[in-house]
């Protein structure tokens, strides 16, 4: 197994792995960082507060009403049990939106990106379980922000497509808070000059 693997979790590490092709070599590997990943997601966990706590205390009112139907504040029977159902869809939301940092966060300790001397591999373990696969030939620009101990993000564009509507819009691919920022740089950018691009 090549050194740059060494550094990815073994279960990632093995599926990378598989998806090589005969004497594809692994120049750079990494895990994206759990908060960079979580992070774009916090203005929504701040909305889902304040939308739960809404939400969570109308159904708590409706579940009182239900369990004491005769306590004075009650709407009564009939009517807490058509606020709890008519309240589930929010609360569902509220979870989604309470939950959606923690699921980036995981997600992302189950993502590998991986830059080998053929083209530029993402794969998701865990539940996600899919795979893709960028082509160095469309890769139009490379951005790298740094974050602290080397960590930072890579924007990589791959040109323009056509949305629904016939407009075109760019495609791009964030890699957030990957390890050896400038490693991973480096190497996308001699894949691109291998392949005769100048990004």
């Amino acid at each position: 197994m090549s050194d740059a693997l060494n550094t990815l979790p073994p279960t990632l590490a093995q599926r990378v792995a598989g998806e090589l092709q005969p004497g594809e070599a692994v120049r750079w590997a990494g895990v994206p960082g759990w908060f960079s990943s979580a992070l774009p997601t916090l203005p929504l966990f701040v909305f889902g507060i304040a939308w739960s706590s809404l939400t969570f205390s109308f159904e708590g009112a409706a579940v009182a009403s239900i369990l004491a139907p005769g306590a004075p504040s009650s709407m009564g029977t009939g009517m807490g049990i058509l606020f709890l159902i008519f309240g589930l869809p929010f609360v569902a939301v509220g979870v989604v939106l309470l939950g959606l940092p923690f699921f980036e966060a995981t997600r992302a300790l189950m993502t590998a990106h991986v830059v080998t001397d053929r083209r530029l591999i993402t794969v998701h373990g865990g539940p996600w379980r899919s795979v893709e696969i960028r082509p160095v030939a469309a890769l139009t620009f490379v951005v790298r922000r740094d974050h602290d101990d080397q960590r930072g993000t890579l924007r990589l564009g791959f040109g323009v497509e056509v949305d629904g509507d016939g407009d075109p819009r760019s495609v791009q691919v964030s890699w957030r808070g990957v390890p050896a920022v400038r490693a991973a740089e480096d190497a996308v950018r001699a894949l691109a000059a291998q392949a005769g691009r100048v990004v």
